[in-house]
């Protein structure tokens, strides 16, 4: 294949020369204003065929979608979907446009060059080495911008297909039937480095093709490039976290998570794009509603459902600047649930508490650190919390009355609060759930020691440093009651409690 691109690229620089030795100089000068005229046209033609390709495009999907109205629903939340469609539409399209473009205007303005040189008689100078000498450079000049035209799409497209291959090893691995690599290898590698078209693209034409696959994205420039080898790296590490079951994920399905959050946040179009489908699902799927057929997907454990939900909240909210952030955020997660085995203990089926286990492993003590200094995760600290909340809820029933149900209880715990904070708002909450052993002891609340240490984690991080040494106990037993009737799917502890 190489070599047809070579032969290709020599064949039209010599049919220019030669025709330019023909033509002489004054008519050689003449076409070859004409070519420039059609090279200047066809670079702006390209943009504006790929402009209606591109609008076409999206129009059809928004044709597809109406068939079905969650999807359609979607498109139409998230127009910048539909834009960014559109816009690598546009880049993809414009290059081998450019060419078509260019060879269509060739031929008016061939016709125009006939035009010109009967109505001014445009003839060859009398001297025949200018004739031949300017001849020659004219038609030299005319053979490479067609080589130009020529290798710009070409090799263009061709090096963009040899280094996604390159770089999509999963992706390549997966498809091991097709012999994507082995093509690579024998026709696709060579053909980029073709001699003279190679040499001729690296020049001009790389340029030339970057500015023909770039698109005005949110009032910058995104270019093709970029934007295509975010994607095909994305998919690449999302082919890694199929490639084994999740309980047995470790560093290499960690290290795809960071690097698929890198790749969303260095994408314009991909963070607008992952934001839009991260907002459709998380609001879906909150609602317990499927999102485009998918179902939300189910841990088989409660408090870990209610920590997705927490997920759930924070992808609710994002938006293009944010998601590289959260994306990164929940991959440092990501890591903390690998080291702890957490997929693994929800695979496993056992019987037992997942928060309890959360606890008891070290795994909470570290998700602290993280989410104390990541606010956007506060819902899913809050969906932590919840776990040992929920507990007592289920233990001691509606909240709503625990002023006059359980107020003696609910004071005890705001005493045992302030009885081990220190005076800069410190909580010892190894203390805080030794006491608390005692207190739910003294008041029939029957909670194990795994879930009270959750409790004393929960009720420590519901105030901040400065509260914890200005409230009254009052105060805190008001805050607490307030905090245990928030807590997720409370109808469904209460109607147990009653049970």
């Amino acid at each position: 294949m190489q070599y047809i691109i070579m032969g290709a690229t020599v064949l039209i620089l010599v049919i220019n020369v030669l025709v330019g030795l023909g033509r002489g100089f004054s008519r050689g000068l003449l076409r070859l204003l004409t070519l420039l005229v059609a090279l200047v046209g066809a670079f702006v033609l390209a943009g504006v065929l790929a402009d209606r390709a591109s609008v076409t495009l999206v129009d059809g999907v928004h044709e597809m979608a109406a068939s079905d109205p969650q999807f359609a629903a979607f498109l139409e939340e998230n127009d910048i979907v539909g834009d960014a469609v559109g816009a690598l539409a546009h880049m993809l399209a414009a290059p081998i446009l450019f060419l078509v473009a260019y060879i269509v205007l060739k031929l008016l303005t061939w016709v125009v060059y006939l035009i010109l040189r009967v109505c001014f008689s445009v003839g060859k100078p009398k001297g025949v080495l200018l004739n031949l000498g300017g001849g020659l450079c004219m038609g030299l000049a005319a053979g490479l911008i067609g080589v130009l035209v020529f290798v710009t799409p070409v090799m263009g497209y061709t090096q963009l297909f040899s280094q996604t291959i390159e770089q999509a090893d999963s992706l390549t691995q997966r498809a091991g039937d097709l012999g994507l690599e082995e093509y690579n290898e024998q026709y696709i590698t060579p053909a980029s480095t073709a001699p003279v078209a190679s040499e001729l693209y690296e020049g001009v034409g790389k340029h030339l093709f970057r500015s023909l696959s770039s698109a005005e994205w949110e009032g910058e420039k995104a270019y093709l490039e970029d934007e295509w080898f975010a994607v095909i790296g994305v998919a690449d590490q999302a082919a890694v976290l199929v490639e084994r079951p999740v309980a047995e994920y470790g560093e290499t399905e960690s290290a795809a998570i960071h690097n698929m959050a890198a790749g969303v946040g260095q994408s314009k179009m991909l963070s607008a794009i992952s934001s839009g489908l991260f907002n459709g699902v998380s609001n879906a799927w909150l609602s317990n509603q499927p999102f485009l057929g998918v179902e939300r997907p189910q841990s088989g454990d409660e408090n870990m459902d209610i920590i997705l939900n927490g997920f759930f909240r924070v992808f609710a909210t994002t938006d293009p600047a944010l998601i590289g952030g959260d994306l990164e955020s929940f991959a440092d997660l990501f890591d903390l649930m690998v080291k702890y085995e957490v997929f693994a203990q929800i695979s496993s089926g056992e019987e037992g508490d997942l928060a309890a286990y959360l606890v008891t492993s070290g795994f909470f003590d570290e998700v602290k650190e993280l989410l104390d200094t990541t606010p956007r995760l506060e819902p899913v600290a809050v969906a932590i919390s919840d776990a040992g909340m929920r507990v007592l809820v289920r233990q001691l029933g509606d909240p709503a009355n625990y002023a006059e149900t359980c107020k003696e209880l609910m004071d005890d715990i705001s005493t045992t609060l302030k009885a081990v904070t220190d005076e800069s708002g410190q909580v010892n909450t190894e203390a805080l759930s030794n006491q608390l052993t005692t207190v739910f002891a003294e008041h029939d609340v029957n909670v194990d020691a795994d879930t009270t240490d959750l409790i004393a984690k929960g009720v420590a991080d519901e105030f901040t440093p400065e509260e914890l040494t200005t409230l009254t106990v009052e105060e805190m037993t008001d805050r607490l009651i307030g905090r245990l009737g928030d807590v997720e799917n409370i109808d469904t502890l209460i109607a147990e409690n009653a049970a």
